[in-house]
């Protein structure tokens, strides 16, 4: 048996946090209280993840699917038309 590094295993675990991630994220805003504070814009919902070895701070971006630097995620202005929407125009 070859013996488990510290590298692989913190590479292991930094995946398998940001694989658990947006499904625990998807199901937390099935909870009505949750939802209802989302739908009526009084919240929203944030995964974050911190990677201590690069001192570095990501949030999830739903768009892409991945975790990427905070405050590198792209949002629409609430009142503004989404890119389909404008390119069906």
């Amino acid at each position: 048996m070859l013996p488990v590094t510290l590298p692989s295993l913190a590479t292991t675990v930094d995946r398998s946090v940001r694989r658990a991630a947006p499904p625990q994220l998807a199901h937390l805003g099935t909870d009505a209280p949750v939802r209802e504070r989302v739908e009526r814009g009084g919240g929203r919902l944030h995964a974050w993840y911190c990677d201590l070895g690069r001192a570095e701070l990501f949030e999830h971006d739903p768009a892409h699917g991945d975790f990427v630097r905070l405050g590198e995620v792209h949002r629409a202005a609430p009142d503004a038309p989404d890119d389909a929407a404008a390119a069906a125009e």
